[in-house]
């Protein structure tokens, strides 16, 4: 017997079969911060928005008896059996890829066996959800027979109206440009361009830079060959998502050049801590940080986008003011809680 959805009373529970994730339970929805488990953002984040809960095993999810949004990832033989279990078990599923970047996406489907895997998971969930407008079309396309509106785009949202979780500081107190991006082996992320033109900008209008170093002695050797400005620099290592946005915090705006069309963890972070996200085209920076947003060509109107913002108090103070009440609009728990239970009334079976 299919499990009932009633709008008013809507939960969902996240699964990631066999994924390295510890079970999250979110009936306070995005909770007190807490630096010793994950944060309520990205996949973790559909579940909190509805006070559901995020889990690793096939059989506590079965127990939850919520409809299941079910992660798709590398182990596709594992997940393609967990959704199996799920629907035989009566509930109403729902799928979505773990990595959703065009990078991600290629290195996931690297031979045909694993292409025939995916199609037969998307055909046999009765909905995908999509964090990003760009893969709508691929999925649609791979779900042959199934109606269009099985698919549905649904940012993943930030707890942007949780006073908990505002990490913002006074415009005041902030200075500089925070870089965005990391790992410079992936070609999509643009990250040693990033930080070229963020070392122009930096020298032109002395300000200080912020960076997180994934990338160890290599990205140390790029930045003395660049004759990067180091005594205006911090670079931190690995840490925590809560100090990462603290640091981030303390900068004027986030640079980046990602045109990975990833669902957009820097813009969304960006949300939390009441800043301007600068040229990334993940889904957030679509829908909150429009008129910043890369296009992947224009990089001279993305660095004068920034220089603006470095250097006009009064048109950063508007948009940050606009961004900000476009994050609570579009981006917000509030918003993915109420288009998850209507879109599981429409595709229950």
């Amino acid at each position: 017997m299919l499990c009932e959805i009633v709008v008013s009373e809507f939960s969902l529970t996240v699964l990631n079969p066999k994924g390295n994730d510890q079970e999250q339970y979110f009936d306070d929805y995005a909770g007190e911060v807490d630096t010793t488990i994950p944060a309520p953002v990205n996949y973790h984040a559909y579940a909190a928005c509805v006070a559901g809960s995020y889990q690793r095993d096939v059989r506590k999810a079965i127990e939850m008896q919520h409809p299941v949004l079910m992660l798709i990832r590398h182990d596709l033989k594992a997940c393609l059996k967990a959704l199996r279990q799920v629907k035989d078990a009566g509930l109403v599923v729902a799928v979505t890829l773990k990595e959703t970047g065009y990078h991600q996406f290629h290195k996931l489907l690297n031979n045909a066996a694993k292409i025939r895997q995916l199609r037969e998971i998307l055909m046999l969930a009765d909905g995908v959800v999509s964090p990003t407008q760009a893969m709508l079309p691929v999925y649609r396309s791979l779900r042959e027979g199934h109606a269009p509106d099985t698919c549905r785009f649904i940012a993943t949202p930030y707890p942007v109206n949780d006073p908990r979780w505002d990490f913002s500081v006074p415009i005041e107190e902030r200075a500089g440009i925070f870089v965005g991006t990391r790992e410079l082996e992936t070609a999509s992320r643009n990250h040693l361009q990033a930080l070229i033109l963020i070392k122009t900008l930096a020298v032109e209008l002395n300000c200080p830079v912020g960076i997180v170093n994934s990338d160890g002695r290599e990205l140390d050797r790029m930045l003395q060959s660049l004759d990067f400005p180091m005594r205006h620099t911090e670079i931190r290592g690995r840490m925590s998502q809560t100090d990462f946005l603290r640091f981030m915090a303390s900068f004027r705006i986030v640079f980046q050049l990602d045109q990975s069309m990833v669902p957009g963890q820097v813009a969304g972070d960006c949300c939390m801590t009441r800043q301007i996200s600068v040229g990334g085209n993940g889904s957030i920076d679509e829908l909150v940080f429009t008129q910043f947003r890369g296009d992947g060509q224009d990089r001279d109107g993305t660095v004068r986008s920034a220089r603006r913002l470095l250097q006009d108090d009064d048109y950063y103070r508007r948009a940050v003011e606009d961004t900000s009440a476009k994050a609570a609009r579009l981006a917000s728990y509030e918003t993915a809680a109420e288009q998850l239970s209507a879109f599981y009334l429409t595709i229950r079976a």
